[in-house]
């Protein structure tokens, strides 16, 4: 990955190796389905791979020292997968923005939200963010993607990005999408599609949601093709949700 890697949790080389492969296979499924995957990677200074905690936090990203920090449970059977990885790359991307960038776009992403986000700052670094309480009411108000992003502007930022990935991944599912494989995609799927979870929105969100991912767009956090390829997505589902109405 061109980066050092800490392993702190275990000095046992056996899991050492075991930590350090399946954090390369997360990074290639990123890369090879992302397309601006080398900017969004190139600020990572080093990746910090820990034991998975109670509070299964899998990753985080340190914008002071530009570390990424990824979880493994003990015998590394499950490990951070591409698209929370793609989440801190999120964030490593806006971080990396120029400081008059960094307040433009928060000014034009909260003219779309149009509403107070549920944690402050201090709540998420203490993690006293009781986000899940008013999950539905929250991401309808804010048309985020998920509860996640209900509780942070930063947080929906990288939330947002990551399902424009997940649209965007011929590798992954998403249930009520289509997913075909993309033309712009040279993969051959050699097993069926690995079921996304942790999706959550509101479809009368569709129209703010979209234009957070226009807005993304311009600020190059995902190429153009990837940006119409998630639109044409949301127009498919919503097609779709039609034609499930008529039949109910």
């Amino acid at each position: 990955m061109g980066v050092p890697i800490f392993l702190n949790e275990t000095s046992e080389r056996a899991e050492r190796s075991a930590f350090t492969q399946r954090v390369v296979e997360t990074y290639r499924e990123a890369r090879d389905n992302w397309d601006f995957f080398p900017e969004h990677f190139a600020p990572i200074r080093y990746i910090s791979i820990e034991k998975l905690d109670a509070d299964f936090e899998v990753g985080w990203y340190n914008p002071l020292f530009h570390g990424l920090s990824l979880s493994c449970t003990e015998d590394a059977h499950y490990c951070i997968e591409d698209d929370d990885f793609v989440h801190e790359l999120g964030h490593a991307w806006y971080f990396a923005l120029s400081a008059e960038q960094q307040q433009q776009l928060r000014s034009e992403w909260k003219t779309i939200s149009r509403g107070e986000y549920q944690c402050s700052a201090p709540e998420m670094l203490l993690g006293d963010c009781e986000f899940m309480r008013a999950c539905e009411t929250a991401s309808r108000n804010l048309a985020t993607v998920s509860c996640y992003a209900t509780t942070h502007l930063l947080e929906d930022l990288a939330e947002t990005m990551m399902f424009v990935y997940i649209l965007n991944n011929p590798h992954r599912s998403l249930r009520g999408f289509p997913q075909p494989q993309p033309e712009f995609r040279d993969l051959t799927l050699q097993e069926e599609p690995r079921q996304t979870f942790g999706i959550h929105f509101s479809a009368e969100s569709f129209p703010r949601i979209r234009q957070k991912i226009e807005l993304l767009a311009e600020y190059r956090a995902f190429s153009e093709r990837e940006r119409d390829y998630a639109l044409h997505q949301l127009e498919a589902y919503e097609q779709s949700e039609e034609e499930r109405g008529q039949e109910e």
